[in-house]
């Protein structure tokens, strides 16, 4: 009887052993729901601001999607929604977390704290490189938590995943070099798919504007106001009612609507295929009204003005950036039809 029940007590105590070292495993892993609580921050939602470089061409540009997907976790992982904002320029931001309206700002650690902020800001460890969060000296239990969450990802699946779709090539040479283990075009395929598919049109043409347009770095801003993945501007954007284009989704929403609107507007001119997409491209470049301009020249000229490559030899002086800007979608786009199922 004896012998039975110290069999009992150690089965039992395996039993708690292996109950412990689940716990421990669960908390240790970057959570997919809301598995820890803020313990004193009172908001139902966590407001961001993401303060890195937006030029398309700067060493940050690409780290803005990373920590934009990284904060939308962050907030997931504590039970909060998340609303990430762009700051308008670089000074701005630094009062947004003054005046609290925003909990985190992103920046890189190297960049010059205004004077006259001087040591009323926290910063995380380093996140890829440079790149911290930052937070008020009020805010300190939220850098607290802020850090402990990124000592458990670090080494979790989501951080690598966002890493390997953030930072590696999407140069075309390059995704055809790793074809066999390169499983999307972009870290936005799934929103790509949705919104190409609800208007008809092949997600990986939409990819190759997106490719053309911003490298995929969805805070991408022209000189000429156009802002995000597929550079739309706002007056565009706001025939679609939407509002928000740093949101990667709202972003591919509108220039996928935009572009379908411009595809139908050709196709009711009884363009064949092929035309329709050249004119709509040039058109989604250079503007509609540009392109009808060229139209009517060609037309008085005795041309052809339903023939693009006809229409762009009178227009080649005035703005050959758009022939190219047509020539290299369409070489994207059959690259992209090789590598990728439709």
């Amino acid at each position: 009887m004896r012998g039975l029940n110290q069999h009992i007590l150690v089965k039992v105590l395996l039993f708690l052993i292996a109950v412990a070292i689940l716990k421990a495993f669960s908390i240790k892993r970057c959570p997919d729901g809301p598995l820890y609580t803020f313990q004193s921050f009172g908001k139902d939602t966590i407001t961001c601001s993401i303060g890195l470089n937006h030029n398309m061409f700067s060493k940050d540009a690409g780290n803005i999607g990373f920590h934009y997907e990284l904060l939308k976790a962050f907030g997931k992982s504590f039970g909060r929604s998340t609303h990430i904002s762009n700051p308008s320029d670089s000074s701005d931001c630094w009062s947004l977390l003054e005046d609290g309206a925003v909990d985190i700002l992103v920046v890189n650690d190297t960049d010059t704290v205004p004077e006259r902020f001087a040591g009323k800001f926290l910063k995380s460890v380093p996140i890829k490189g440079d790149n911290v969060w930052a937070v008020t000296r009020e805010n300190k239990h939220l850098l607290d938590e802020i850090n402990r969450w990124f000592s458990y990802c670090q080494s979790d699946g989501l951080f690598r995943r966002l890493s390997h779709n953030y930072f590696r090539s999407y140069k075309l040479d390059w995704l055809i070099n790793h074809r066999d283990e390169v499983k999307s075009i972009s870290p936005y395929d799934d929103i790509i798919r949705k919104y190409s598919s609800k208007v008809g049109i092949d997600w990986r043409l939409v990819s190759a504007i997106i490719y053309e347009e911003s490298q995929y770095k969805m805070g991408a801003r022209s000189a000429k106001s156009a802002k995000g993945l597929m550079q739309v501007k706002s007056s565009t954007a706001a025939k679609y009612g939407i509002d928000n284009l740093y949101d990667p989704e709202s972003n591919v929403k509108a220039g996928t609507l935009h572009f379908n609107e411009l595809l139908n507007k050709y196709r009711k001119e009884g363009l064949d295929s092929t035309n329709v997409i050249k004119f709509s491209l040039a058109a989604y470049n250079a503007g509609e009204m540009w392109l009808e301009n060229r139209r009517a020249f060609t037309r008085k000229e005795g041309l052809d003005a339903d023939d693009w490559e006809i229409v762009r030899k009178t227009a080649v002086k005035e703005n050959s950036a758009t022939s190219i800007y047509i020539s290299n979608i369409l070489s994207t786009y059959s690259t992209y039809r090789t590598l990728f199922d439709n």
